[in-house]
């Protein structure tokens, strides 16, 4: 996965995008394109079902990150500067989801999160402990307006995390693993992340098979 500064030509104009390598459970609905720039989230139906309890996520990486300054380039014509480094990250979040009037729902069960803001050669067998409840809080706040997915009538909409419960099973997983950390657009170019050999490990190897 690699941050690269694209340019895309038309109507005799070249315009600049910054997208960032990633790779996610989930799928694509549609093309990230210039009618995304605004929420290129709209164009992916982010997390699988999933109902396992998961002690920690393992993994093999290796990164390059870049000692430069972010940039934000967001397909126009011009690319601007911004304050911050960008990192790759390794994020994992087990959500209990419900639907009411055309909203998706859900509790936060689950959070694991990694930002990887040095450059490395390989670590294998790396491990993410995953922590339940509240404890994720420590991590990641809740998500409100960044993962969608689809409603029960096709519509796509925003995942609505209403609080953390440990107690809850989990009935879905986002892992997104990722180059960069900002948001849309926003990234240093030339970050790499490799990654290898994603696995879950369970504390109690009976509750492997809910998987």
């Amino acid at each position: 996965m690699e941050s690269v500064l694209e340019t895309v030509s038309a109507i005799g104009i070249n315009f600049k995008a910054l997208a960032t390598g990633s790779i996610y459970t989930g799928k694509m609905v549609d093309v990230v394109g210039m009618k995304h720039s605004g929420d290129p989230n709209s164009a992916i139906d982010m997390g699988v079902p999933f109902t396992g309890r998961p002690s920690a996520l393992i993994l093999d990486y290796k990164a390059l990150i870049q000692d430069a300054k972010a940039v934000y380039a967001p397909a126009k014509t011009k690319v601007t500067e911004v304050a911050g480094q960008d990192k790759g990250n390794i994020t994992l979040i087990l959500q209990h989801r419900w639907e009411e009037n055309g909203h998706v729902y859900a509790y936060r069960v689950g959070t694991a999160v990694q930002d990887i803001d040095q450059t490395t050669e390989w670590k294998n067998d790396f491990r993410l402990p995953i922590v339940y409840g509240e404890e994720g809080k420590a991590y990641q706040q809740l998500i409100y307006n960044r993962h969608k997915t689809h409603n029960s009538e096709g519509q796509m909409v925003f995942i609505e995390e209403v609080d953390f419960r440990e107690d809850l099973q989990p009935t879905h997983i986002i892992i997104q693993i990722s180059a960069g950390c900002m948001p849309p657009f926003t990234g240093c170019p030339g970050n790499i992340l490799w990654v290898d050999n994603i696995k879950l490990a369970y504390s109690n190897p009976t509750l492997a098979h809910e998987k």
